[in-house]
């Protein structure tokens, strides 16, 4: 759909105005919103559907207006003819895969670079052959199952970095696994080694750290873009409503055509033939009730999307846009939202916590091919990996030699800016426990001060 060809054989672009502006909506959407499944989401939400062109019967062949589906428009975007090219041998029959009784079993998709033709420039193009080829490596990206390596869409859900965490240890991607008590506590886990092989696991690295730290430097990086960023969510929220707008008078256009098209049928057929007369009739008055349906939809798109975004408006976006982390952080912003505005900015992130002790060793890879290089104090299981473990034993140790109890040593070590191996306040009960381990004896407090001549009950 989207290409004529002509009776010398020349391709040229559909003529009808709305085949060609859905075609186009429906890539920019792609491009924007990096997945089939949100742009399948995009267009029924605004009641647009996809046109196709069934091969049925003689030609010329009528064009369909379909609901939009994901395989439609997954279709769409692999197909080369959208970018102006013709190819050949994009499928081929394994032999292998053939099963008896089934004529088109076997069929497997081939490689772009092993295709057998591949031509570019040959007919007019809905998209450019870069963008077709960026279109294939999101999708191929997308694909983030059965190792397929892909970072995936962005979902809903705690661990910010999902599907761009890469371990720094061998180099893979880092699957999320859900451990606690509950099951609902995120965990970046490089394990295939262990499940493929039966070695050892690479590492585990807790999600609620490494994202806190890496959404904090993505804002302060941000932060001298601001405004820009505002702008041009400004701009984007103008082009889209224009874009929505344009292809509402396309539908009403066309429907206002099809109408009239039923009018003139109706009045070219002889009143005396009534048996015609009532069927033209009918479809007369169903191409009208069309039309009403469609303005009246139209009605309520524009009181629930104006066209213009009044000045109120832009300086309410503009505000927004200046202050990022309060659109961040806001209640309306879901996990996938953050995910998207994430991947923006960063490309992926290396993560090695067993190359510092008791801490998490983290490299950014900006999407402007930057890199920068982080180390976040982790929360661990023992002061043997705690990253001022030798530290921490060494500063109680002082403060035990001067008589000091479990109560005085804690507060100590809270004023010094001491935490524990889950990144707390020291409490008595801690030093007590740590006491224990290292075997240093008690301090009673009433040993630090005379006995009491009287009880304060006057006993």
């Amino acid at each position: 759909m989207g290409l004529d060809r002509q009776r010398d054989g020349a391709v040229t672009l559909n003529p009808d105005e709305e085949v060609q502006a859905r075609l186009r909506l429906i890539f920019a959407k792609f491009t924007e919103l990096g997945s089939t499944r949100a742009v399948r989401t995009s267009l029924a939400r605004e009641q647009l559907r996809i046109p196709s062109r069934p091969v049925r019967g003689p030609a010329p062949h009528d064009t369909v207006w379909n609901p939009p589906r994901r395989s439609t428009i997954r279709r769409m975007l692999h197909n080369p003819a959208y970018a102006g090219a013709y190819a050949y041998g994009q499928r081929v029959v394994a032999p292998a895969r053939q099963q008896p009784g089934r004529r088109r079993s076997g069929v497997v998709p081939m490689p772009l670079e092993q295709w057998a033709v591949c031509l570019q420039d040959v007919s007019p193009a809905s998209m450019t052959w870069d963008t077709y080829l960026a279109n294939r490596a999101r999708l191929q990206a997308n694909r983030n199952g059965s190792g397929q390596g892909g970072p995936g869409v962005p979902r809903e859900g705690k661990a910010l970095l999902q599907g761009i965490a890469i371990c720094g240890r061998c180099g893979r991607r880092m699957p999320l696994r859900s451990s606690g008590p509950q099951g609902d506590f995120p965990v970046y886990r490089c394990g295939l080694e262990a499940q493929d092989s039966g070695g050892a696991q690479c590492q585990e690295v807790r999600a609620p750290g490494v994202d806190h730290a890496v959404e904090a430097l993505v804002l302060e990086a941000l932060v001298p873009e601001r405004i820009a960023l505002a702008l041009e969510a400004l701009g984007q929220l103008e082009r889209e409503m224009d874009a929505l707008e344009h292809q509402w008078q396309l539908r009403l256009e066309r429907a206002r055509y099809e109408a009239q098209r039923a009018q003139r049928q109706y009045n070219a057929a002889e009143p005396e033939h009534r048996l015609v007369a009532r069927t033209l009739e009918s479809q007369w008055e169903a191409a009208l009730r069309a039309v009403e349906s469609t303005e009246r939809d139209y009605e309520t798109w524009t009181r629930d999307h104006r066209a213009h975004i009044t000045a109120q408006e832009q300086q309410e976006i503009l505000s927004i846009g200046e202050d990022l982390p309060r659109v961040w952080h806001a209640e309306t912003t879901t996990n996938a939202d953050r995910k998207h505005l994430l991947r923006f900015v960063v490309q992926e992130v290396i993560v090695d916590q067993k190359r510092l002790r008791g801490k998490v060793w983290l490299q950014i890879n900006w999407q402007t091919g930057a890199r920068s290089e982080h180390e976040i104090i982790r929360h661990a299981v023992s002061y043997r990996e705690h990253s001022e473990g030798e530290r921490v034993q060494e500063r109680i140790g002082q403060l035990h030699a001067q008589r000091q109890t479990d109560r005085q040593i804690a507060a100590v070590l809270h004023t010094e800016g001491y935490c524990t191996t889950y990144g707390q306040r020291f409490r008595p009960q801690n030093i007590w426990y740590v006491r224990g381990k290292w075997g240093l004896p008690n301090i009673k407090e009433r040993g630090l001060q005379p006995d009491r001549l009287r009880w304060d009950d006057g006993a």
